[in-house]
């Protein structure tokens, strides 16, 4: 017996590895001297070409001046880091002239952003200034100066956008503008300041408020200085940027276009191998399923010589050509062949009763020769039909609970009682079925022995009547109470005959017990009858007792109603009571609150009194100052007509003006007192203004108290206090009233419960003496 592979096949696949293996090295040789040197080449070129396409767009350069314009510098910055490193990736596949160029400019563009990271944030420094021009705004509101007021308004416009970061307020030319109209309106304002007429403690304070402001607007102006320096190096490193595409790019497509290209002749060598080897493979695999068909008849064909001529004889002999190991193990084994075949047959003719074997599908295995006589199924046995255990289950007694499925699914052996109707039989007989599973080889099987009991269910039927009879009789003589004489005699031989001598002896006593319990059941039936008389005569007299206390119960419910509703009415007029209460406490709590509104107001007018008092003080020292200044000018003006009058009278006499002189002196000197007089009016009246605006200001402030409201809220909360005491009365006198009547139906209530009580105990005592009557009852004696 052989099953090598036959030499074609080897020799076919011999030839196809050496093809294979040339094809290899061939490719494998045009792979490192015309393809790329390494994989890494590739996925780098693919690489560099997606982020020469991404660098393409103008955006990106353009969104560092974005980035800038937006006060978003170091962003900027890390934009810039990474289009260097894109760059210098492009660089190290594509051979770009303009790379070194591109990267001076790149440093000389970082440096100066470097230069504006240098400085606070434009939003911080915008927003400092801010909040000090707001500051500023509001302390010159406070003190009315109009032309910094609007100066400083115009301010806070400008620098609104940048508070909200408005998008492209941080361009140059709009932050120039900021800045610069910022410079010029805050410069304005000092100079306002400087040339104004107000105090000088006032424009010191002006001017420190202003000059808070100097370190934001210097920030803000060495910011715009390095801004625009800025401006020229973008400029610069856009156009060496556009440049630079403009160079790359074509460089990067035609490495794209050789990398391409072997990438095909690649793909074509690879596809064309694989073909190859899959037709040389289907090939193979013909002609291996050729070698291994004429193989398997070989094998086939020699394994069935040597069971039939070798392995199932007894008389088979080992051939020669086998090896000494193999024909001992053959010989081993067709000896336990031959005696597992001889005792299945000394089994299934030496088995004395019906025996089969089920399979795991529950089909007939395997059945002796009285399995088949007991189901009368010799035909089935000779036609060899196959017979399975739901066929045999109809000629069964067996419902649902199957006991062969048992054994099969869970392993359960037991023995059942079953009839079976064989076929072609009128009759059923008896069988005792053993079931028991068996595990062998791997596969579930269950094996039934069918014991008949016909014999013993005759011998058993017999017994039956024998005992059973006398036993009937025996019944039915009692029940017709003949139990006796004759009779019992006649049933005792018979008893006797049957061997059962014992259970005639039980019937025996049986009826005596039952004689016994007949009489003193008869006793007591006749005692109950005259206790019965009795019991009709107390249940008449109860009645009538009854309906006695029904009558008195009517009388105390009615009781009950009156003091419920006399309690209702309590009740209700304690409601209205709390209700009265609260709309009392609710009338006082409104009156503490206008109270409290009242000392309120009284307070304020006080306030105001003494503060009016303190202004009328001064007003009246400035009344004084007023009376004496009158009085200088009144003296003032006496002396200065008479010096005038004096001049003129000198002035007649010397017409020549030499002694005019000395009047006019004088004159002078008045005009000088006068005008004194003149400047302490001035300060009276400046302090009599201050005086009536202070009072101005304290009336403007302080309202006089409304007491109308209070006064109609007294007289309403007066009216409802008069009204719930008037209520509180009128309750009170109903209350008592009721209480009244509560008393009167109470006595009432407990005078029919004491009639109620006395029927009751007279009722109570009857029963307990008829019940003492009936305790006294015959003995009656029962013998169980």
């Amino acid at each position: 017996m052989s099953t090598r592979t036959g030499k074609s096949v080897q020799f076919y696949y011999v030839s196809i590895l050496f093809v294979t293996m040339l094809a290899l090295v061939a490719g494998s040789w045009w792979f490192w001297s015309k393809g790329p040197s390494h994989g890494s080449k590739v996925a780098e070129v693919f690489e560099a070409g997606l982020i020469m396409d991404r660098l393409s767009d103008s955006k990106n350069i353009n969104e560092i001046e974005a980035l800038v314009a937006s006060d978003q510098v170091r962003q900027a910055v890390k934009k810039l880091a990474t289009l260097e490193s894109d760059a210098q990736t492009i660089a190290r596949v594509a051979d770009v002239e303009l790379s070194q160029k591109l990267k001076t400019g790149s440093e000389k563009l970082r440096e100066q952003m470097h230069k504006l990271i240098e400085y606070p944030e434009l939003s911080s420094i915008f927003l400092v200034l801010a909040n000090k021009m707001a500051t500023f705004e509001n302390y010159v509101v406070q003190n009315q100066w109009r032309t910094l007021t609007r100066l400083s308004r115009r301010v806070n416009a400008r620098l609104e956008p940048a508070k909200l970061r408005s998008p492209g307020f941080f361009q140059y030319s709009k932050l120039v503008q900021t800045v610069g109209g910022v410079r010029e309106d805050v410069s304005q304002m000092k100079q306002v300041t400087t040339g104004s007429v107000l105090s000088q403690n006032d424009k010191n304070s002006i001017l420190n408020r202003l000059s808070t402001m100097d370190s934001e607007l210097e920030m803000l102006g060495k910011y715009v200085d390095s801004y625009q320096t800025f401006m020229p190096s973008f400029t610069a490193y856009k156009n060496e940027w556009n440049l630079w595409t403009t160079q790359a790019s074509p460089n990067l497509a035609k490495l794209r276009l050789e990398q391409e290209r072997v990438s095909q002749w690649i793909l074509y060598g690879v596809i064309g191998l694989f073909s190859f080897l899959m037709i040389a493979a289907v090939v193979g695999i013909s002609l291996n399923r050729r070698e291994n068909k004429k193989a398997s008849k070989a094998w086939e064909h020699e394994t069935v010589q040597l069971l039939r001529d070798r392995l199932l004889p007894t008389d088979g002999s080992e051939s020669k050509k086998w090896s000494r190991d193999f024909a001992l193990e053959f010989s081993k084994y067709r000896e336990y062949v031959h005696k597992r075949m001889s005792f299945g047959t000394i089994f299934q003719e030496a088995t004395p009763f019906g025996a089969f074997l089920l399979d795991s599908n529950l089909g007939l295995v395997w059945a002796n020769n009285l399995f088949w006589k007991c189901w009368n199924l010799e035909t089935q046995n000779e036609s060899e039909s196959n017979v399975s255990w739901d066929y045999l289950q109809g000629f069964t007694n067996l419902g649902e609970d199957d006991p062969v499925l048992l054994a099969l699914k869970q392993g359960i052996a037991g023995i059942y009682q079953i009839q079976i109707k064989a076929q072609g039989q009128e009759e059923t007989a008896p069988y005792e079925m053993y079931v028991s599973p068996v595990d062998y080889a791997g596969q579930k099987r269950v094996m039934i022995f069918l014991y008949p009991l016909h014999t013993v269910e005759e011998s058993l039927a017999q017994q039956t009547k024998s005992v059973v009879g006398p036993a009937i009789k025996a019944l039915e003589s009692i029940a017709a109470r003949e139990f006796e004489g004759e009779s019992k005699t006649r049933l005792e031989s018979q008893f006797v005959s049957a061997g059962i001598e014992d259970l005639f002896g039980q019937f025996d006593q049986f009826n005596m017990n039952l004689s016994d319990r007949i009489e003193s059941l008869e006793g007591e039936i006749a005692y109950l009858r005259s206790e019965l008389d009795n019991s009709r005569g107390l249940v008449q007299t109860a009645k009538e007792k009854s309906i006695d206390s029904v009558a008195t119960l009517d009388q105390a419910v009615n009781s009950f109603e009156k003091v419920k509703d006399s309690l209702i009415s309590s009740i209700d007029y304690r409601y209205e009571l709390e209700r009265l209460y609260a709309d009392t406490v609710t009338t006082a709590k409104a009156l503490f609150k206008d109270e409290e509104q009242l000392l309120t107001g009284a307070i304020s007018v006080n306030e105001l009194l003494g503060e009016n008092q303190k202004a009328t003080t001064s007003v009246a020292k400035v009344r004084e100052q007023l009376r004496e200044i009158k009085t200088q000018f009144d003296e003032g003006r006496s002396r200065l007509s008479q010096s005038v009058d004096q001049a003129l009278v000198f002035a007649k006499r010397d017409e020549a003006g030499g002694s005019f002189e000395a009047p006019l002196h004088k004159i002078r000197g008045e005009a000088k007192a006068f005008d004194q007089a003149q400047t302490g009016l001035g300060q009276a009246l400046k302090s009599l203004d201050v005086s009536l605006s202070k009072m101005e200001m304290i009336l403007d402030d302080h309202k006089a108290p409304d007491f109308t409201g209070l006064k109609r809220n007294f007289e309403e909360a007066r009216a409802r206090i008069e009204s719930d005491m008037f209520k509180v009365g009128k309750l009170g006198r109903e209350g008592e009233m009721t209480d009244e009547r509560v008393v009167g139906s109470l006595k009432t209530l407990f005078a029919d419960f004491q009639k109620s009580r006395a029927t009751l105990l007279t009722l109570k005592k009857t029963v307990s003496v008829n019940k003492e009557k009936g305790d006294i009852k015959p003995e009656v004696s029962v013998t169980q």
